[in-house]
């Protein structure tokens, strides 16, 4: 009898938010692309997977939410793989010529690293260019005010009178 009341008193608990969104159909999608293209165009499967292993590499180990390492490389990646994707599209021959091509995967995983270079890199030019302005603008600032000391005197500094 006891056990009867407790249950009524107990409130429904409201059920929980999912988490995570949709990407179980993100996934789907993609292996289903993953499979046509292996069935249609096996090498540009293949180019696809190993130029995109940098930028998803850059994707794992970005500690960064909004990824720009990730972004960074891929693009760049991307950028390089282009041409080479052209070629096993347009290719009669179905592209496997592409995808043993040495210097291909050399432009590719070059891309990759001038991704990183510029991940890398960009910020700290930026940051050394930002100090280098904020110093000479400081500068030009304490001439002005000596100017401005000496035609008006030290008050206008904030000296005393």
């Amino acid at each position: 009898m006891n056990a009867g009341r407790s249950a009524a008193r107990r409130r429904p608990q409201p059920l929980a938010k999912r988490q995570g969104g949709g990407s179980g159909f993100v996934w789907i999608v993609i292996t289903g692309l993953g499979v046509a293209l292996a069935a249609l165009k096996l090498p540009l499967l293949l180019l696809l997977l190993g130029g995109l292993a940098p930028a998803a590499v850059a994707g794992v180990v970005d500690a960064d939410p909004d990824k720009r390492a990730a972004i960074t490389v891929g693009a760049l990646t991307v950028g390089a793989m282009s041409g080479y994707l052209l070629d096993i599209l347009t290719q009669p021959s179905g592209g496997w010529s592409v995808v043993r091509d040495a210097f291909a995967w050399l432009v590719i995983y070059g891309a990759a690293a001038v991704g990183w270079a510029v991940y890398t890199f960009v910020p700290v030019v930026v940051a050394l260019g930002l100090e280098q302005q904020a110093t000479w603008r400081a500068h030009q600032l304490r001439k002005r005010q000596e100017a401005l000391v000496a035609a008006w005197g030290p008050e206008v500094a904030g000296g005393k009178k």
